[in-house]
């Protein structure tokens, strides 16, 4: 036996917060109740799976995936291996979409339409925000990873709106023939359409500098796939684009683009906009630290 005081003072690397969320997993306690009680006992059989889950923290696996949870704004959400792991940072994105549907009439039908959703975190969360109109309102989401689908599933139907969502296996915009179709009758009835993509935007060379032995920084741990695209990190957003231009969209449409926030994709994010559309507004929002995080481009 020892106390959860003892334990919480052990491993100085992993910070205590941490250290909470891998006892309340493995202890079913709650952190609440934790926080109450630094007195609680830990059993000898919860120190050993403990100081085991410690160590894969140390070799920089993320804490989402050795709990096989993480929270996104203010929901729980399943994670594995084959999805990244939510970022505070994109919450930005919520917010960013929170501001524009308040703009628009309740009675408006809103089409969204999330391209590489992964773990399903953001249209989940819209599902739920929005779900006052959620009747007329329609959600699809889209991923090329058939596995990161089945995780965006388990959590729509963990948090209750699968019905509402149409998860989709599609390349970006290569939709079926037929789902084309259903999108393109869909997309007439709608008045507004919110386009979200957080799609991978790291360019390779830094992701090939990433440390691989700080516990807090796990990204190549993370697939790949989700995180790199290309020598500027804009390889598939510009292939997004090209998929764009005969793409069947509502008039006004408002997209809603995650960078890595440097100068040069801001500039391709400009040119491929002015490419798509004679007339449109450009926004650059920020993320937690003021760094240059979130695109909003409207078509109107």
């Amino acid at each position: 036996m020892q106390t959860l005081e003892k334990f919480l003072s052990s491993s100085p690397l992993i910070p205590r917060q941490e250290k909470y969320l891998l006892i309340s997993f493995v202890t079913k306690k709650s952190k609440e109740y934790l926080f109450a009680h630094p007195e609680y006992l830990l059993k000898k059989e919860d120190i050993l799976i403990l100081q085991s889950l410690c160590k894969k923290r140390k070799k920089g696996i993320p804490l989402a995936y050795i709990i096989g949870t993480k929270e996104f704004y203010g929901r729980d959400f399943f994670v594995n291996e084959n999805v990244l792991v939510p970022r505070p940072d994109t919450e930005i994105l919520i917010e960013a979409m929170r501001s524009e549907k308040e703009k628009i009439p309740t009675s408006e039908k809103i089409l969204f339409l999330e391209i590489g959703t992964g773990s399903g975190c953001i249209t989940i969360t819209l599902a739920h925000l929005f779900q006052e109109s959620s009747d007329q309102n329609i959600f699809f989401a889209t991923d090329v990873s058939k596995k990161a689908l089945r995780v965006a599933t388990i959590n729509a139907e963990n948090h209750k709106v699968l019905e509402k969502i149409q998860f989709l296996s599609s390349d970006l915009l290569s939709f079926p023939p037929k789902i084309l179709r259903t999108f393109s009758q869909l997309s007439s009835q709608a008045s507004y359409c919110f386009f979200i993509a957080n799609l991978p935007y790291i360019p390779q060379r830094y992701y090939d500098k990433a440390p691989t032995k700080d516990y807090s920084l796990g990204i190549t741990f993370e697939p790949e796939i989700a995180l790199v695209s290309g020598k500027t990190g804009f390889d598939l957003y510009r292939k997004l684009f090209r998929q764009l231009h005969k793409f069947p969209l509502p008039h006004k449409t408002i997209f809603f683009f995650e960078f890595f926030g440097n100068v040069q994709q801001k500039n391709l994010f400009h040119k491929e906009a002015s490419l798509l559309f004679d007339h449109y507004s450009f926004e650059i929002l920020p993320d937690l630290s003021g760094k240059m995080r979130v695109v909003v481009v409207k078509n109107f």
